[in-house]
């Protein structure tokens, strides 16, 4: 009896997703599973989808929810162990998302901030400095800070290398000194706020102008990545206020 083809076939499953990229220094978007690469998601991104690929020799792909790549949707590859890559997307909870972890700099004189996993130092933090980090991907944590490259006026992320201390338990951020050695050391304040994440105030919508004589930049996210600029004078609609 002849084999159903359509047992090995490719099916497109609707899903509600959020993952996190957690390969370095990024992953390829492609407009279907794949296909040509159409843009590229960075190390730290969380991206939400509305459907993956099941079955058949194209299963494991993602569909990138509303957005768009030169007129392409996106697609892309949650496992590249075939390709000698290993994880490339993780699913993350939307609290996870938003988690906030403070860390204490151990390393002296200064530990080297970089501006992205593995990449060049951009920055530095001093010896009992405490930083907040809202993201920890593939042995590195994002700092809720600006940065700035030598002759860029636009801000870059910064990222801190992460270290385990197997005796102590304790994450340690940032090595300035030789392999092994911890940084940072994970800091928690003596009256622990009620929730680590991102508290988001939301009300009917409001108007706001832009005053700031340069304008104002717009992230994808709280201290997140510039992804457009607003003149000043232009009127916003806001819909949610998140610290600030």
């Amino acid at each position: 009896m002849p084999s159903d083809p359509s047992v090995n076939q490719t099916r497109i499953k609707a899903e509600d997703g959020l993952y996190r990229v957690v390969h370095s220094p990024s992953v390829m978007v492609r407009a279907e599973p794949g296909g040509r690469a159409v843009g590229g998601k960075s190390a730290g991104d969380i991206v939400r989808t509305d459907a993956r690929t099941v079955g058949g020799d194209k299963a494991g792909w993602v569909r990138l929810r509303d957005e768009k790549f030169s007129g392409a949707v996106g697609w892309m590859l949650l496992n590249g162990s075939k390709l000698g890559l290993g994880v490339l997307l993780e699913p993350v909870g939307q609290a996870a998302a938003r988690e906030i972890r403070r860390y204490r700099i151990v390393a002296s004189p200064h530990a080297n901030v970089c501006e992205r996993p593995h990449g060049p130092p951009i920055g530095q933090r001093a010896y009992g400095r405490v930083v907040r980090c809202d993201l920890e991907v593939d042995g590195w944590a994002r700092l809720q800070a600006d940065f700035y490259k030598p002759g860029c006026k636009e801000p870059v992320e910064g990222w801190l290398e992460v270290a385990v201390v197997a005796r102590a338990g304790q994450l340690a951020v940032g090595r300035s000194g030789p392999p092994g050695r911890a940084a940072s050391t994970r800091w928690e304040p003596s009256s622990p706020p009620a929730s680590e994440g991102a508290s988001v105030a939301r009300s009917e919508t409001s108007r706001m102008w832009i005053v700031a004589p340069g304008g104002a930049v717009v992230r994808e996210r709280p201290w997140g990545r510039l992804v457009g600029r607003k003149p000043r004078g232009a009127l916003l609609r806001i819909d949610a206020v998140v610290d600030g």
